[in-house]
């Protein structure tokens, strides 16, 4: 499915998960965790307005990238 890359669907994709889960759910934070070398993930999660907090614990050996955005 190499041909949808770069299509903006996962931007698209997550902007409006971030939204649904605010608006419509009502919750207060989001978070999503990548591999750290997933740089295209995290640019994803950045343009669907997570900001970037750092690292998280290990998860099967491996430490992840965390992003987190909260309800204004």
């Amino acid at each position: 499915m190499h041909e949808a890359w770069g299509q903006g669907f996962a931007t698209e994709g997550a902007t409006e998960l971030v939204r649904y889960g605010f608006d419509d759910l009502g919750v207060d934070r989001i978070i999503g965790v990548t591999h750290p070398d997933n740089r295209a993930s995290q640019r994803v999660l950045m343009k669907a307005g997570l900001a970037d907090a750092g690292f998280v614990r290990r998860y099967y050996g491996v430490r992840l990238r965390l992003f987190v955005a909260e309800r204004m």
